[in-house]
C-alpha cells in the first residue's frame, strides 16, 4: 500500500552515481569508533519535518507506526539501553577499498578475494616471464663453461705438440738431427790446445792444460796430440731463439739457448746461458758463454820432499767459450782424437755427439793472487791430505794463468 497519495516519486539516482557516492564515502579509523552503540532518549532526538517542498510537489511524512514510535522512545520490550550499550557488538574494522587511477569508473571494490586480486595484479605482472630469463641465465652459463673447456682442451694438445716438437729437437740421429734443428743438438767440439800460461803461479809446474801438448805450426806430430774434444749439448729454452737465419738486432741479446757438458766432464756445468753477438760481420755471428769454477791440476812434479803426490786447487777461475755460427774451422782438418774433456772422460754413449761444423774459442783463465793456487798432499781414502805451504808463493792479481783451445 502506497505510503503517500496524488505525490510523485523523485527520480531514483544513477548506476553511476552510486557508485560516485560509495567511492567519496570517508571510512572512520577503528580506533575512532565507539565501541558500543547507546540509544537516546526520544525527546534528545530532532524533531521530524512534517513535510518539505521540492520542485515536484510537496510531501509529508508516512504515519509512523506503533512499533516504530515505541523503538524511538527507547520502551521496546526487551534489551533496555543500558544491556545494549554493555553487549554492543565489536566495532565494525572494514575499510573500503579506495579506488586507484587504474580504477577510475569501476564500482568500488567490495570483497576480499578481488580486493586482494586487484593488488596483486602489478605483483603477478612483475612475475611474468622469470622462466624464462632463468632459462637464458642457464643457457649463458653452460656456454662460458663449454668455451672453457675447448679452450683449455685446444691449449693442452697444443702444448703437448710443442713439447714432442721440441723433445724430437734433441732426439733421434746426431747428423740429421743437427742438420735439421741447427743449433739445437749434442756436439763435440774439437780444438787444439794454443795457449798455457803460467802467470799467476810462482811453480809451473802446478798450472798444466790438457792433453798438455801446445799445438806446433811446424811440428806435424802436434796436430792430433794438441787436439781436446769437448763434449756439449744445445738447448732451447723456448720455441724462438737466434739462430744465423734469425738473427737478433740487439749486440748480445739472451739467445733463449742454454749448453751443458756431457755426464762425466770436467768442468760439469749444466745449463748456462748462450749470448747472441751480432757484430755486424757474419762471419763473426757467434754464441758465447762463461762462469765461475775450481780447476784443480795434477803437478808435473813432486811439491813435497817426500815425492808424495799432490792436487792444487784455481778457486778463481773462469771458464769461457765462443761459439760461430758461420766461420769455418781450419784445424784440425779430421778429427782423430775421441775427447777427454778438461782431466776427465765423459761417461755414456759419445756416439750421439758430432763434431761441431764451424770455429770454437775456449778457454780457462784465473788470476794471481794470495793463496792462488793452494795445492794439498795426495788425497788418501777420499780425504785431502795437509795444504803444502811450500808449493808456492803469491803472485800478483794481474798476472793470469791461462788456457785457450780453438780451432783456427
Amino acid at each position: 500500500m502506497p505510503l503517500f497519495t496524488n505525490a510523485q516519486h523523485a527520480p531514483s539516482p544513477s548506476g553511476s552515481a552510486i557508485r560516485l557516492l560509495a567511492a567519496r564515502r570517508i571510512s572512520v579509523p577503528a580506533s575512532e569508533r565507539p565501541a558500543a552503540i547507546t540509544e537516546d532518549p526520544i525527546n534528545n532526538r530532532p524533531v521530524a519535518r512534517s513535510s518539505w517542498t521540492t520542485s515536484a510537489g510537496t510531501y509529508a511524512p508516512a504515519p509512523t507506526s506503533p512499533r516504530l514510535t515505541e523503538r524511538m522512545s527507547g520502551t521496546t520490550i526487551g534489551r533496555s539501553s543500558q544491556d545494549t550499550a554493555v553487549n554492543a557488538p565489536p566495532a565494525y574494522t572494514w575499510v573500503e577499498e579506495p579506488l586507484d587511477g587504474a580504477d577510475e569508473g569501476q564500482a568500488p571494490v567490495s570483497g576480499g578475494k578481488l580486493a586482494q586480486l586487484r593488488r596483486r595484479g602489478p605483483e603477478r605482472k612483475g612475475k611474468r616471464g622469470g622462466w624464462g630469463r632463468l632459462c637464458l641465465i642457464l643457457l649463458l652459463v653452460a656456454s662460458i663453461v663449454i668455451g672453457l673447456a675447448v679452450g683449455l682442451g685446444v691449449g693442452l694438445t697444443v702444448g703437448r705438440h710443442h713439447h714432442k716438437d721440441g723433445s724430437s729437437l734433441l732426439s733421434g740421429n746426431s747428423t740429421t738431427a743437427a742438420a735439421s734443428t741447427f743449433p739445437l743438438g749434442h756436439y763435440s767440439f774439437n780444438a787444439a790446445l794454443r795457449t798455457q800460461n803460467t802467470n799467476c803461479t810462482s811453480n809451473a809446474a802446478t798450472w798444466r792444460c790438457p792433453p798438455y801438448i801446445v799445438y806446433n805450426s811446424s811440428d806435424s806430430s802436434s796436430q792430433s796430440s794438441s787436439l781436446e774434444a769437448f763434449y756439449w749439448t744445445i738447448s732451447n729454452t723456448s720455441l724462438h731463439y737466434a739462430t744465423k737465419s734469425i738473427p737478433v738486432a740487439a749486440y748480445g741479446a739472451p739467445s733463449n739457448l742454454t749448453i751443458s757438458s756431457a755426464p762425466g766432464s770436467d768442468p760439469h756445468f749444466t745449463n748456462i746461458p748462450l749470448t747472441y753477438v751480432n757484430s755486424g760481420n757474419t762471419a763473426s755471428l757467434r754464441y758465447t758463454f762463461n762462469f765461475s769454477t775450481q780447476y784443480y791440476v795434477i803437478p808435473s812434479a813432486s811439491l813435497t820432499v817426500a815425492s808424495t803426490g799432490a792436487v792444487c786447487y784455481y778457486n778463481s777461475t773462469t771458464f769461457s767459450g765462443s761459439i760461430y755460427l758461420s766461420m769455418n774451422a781450419r784445424y784440425p782438418s779430421a778429427t782423430t782424437d775421441v775427447g777427454r774433456g778438461i782431466n776427465t772422460q765423459p761417461s755414456g754413449d759419445l756416439s750421439a755427439y758430432v763434431n761441431w761444423p764451424y770455429s770454437v774459442d775456449i778457454e780457462a783463465t784465473s788470476p794471481g793472487g794470495d793463496g792462488i793456487p793452494t795445492c794439498y798432499e795426495a788425497a788418501t781414502n777420499g780425504q785431502l791430505g795437509d795444504v803444502i805451504l811450500t808449493a808456492t808463493t803469491s803472485e800478483l792479481v794481474s798476472d793470469a794463468c791461462v788456457c785457450e783451445w780453438r780451432n783456427y
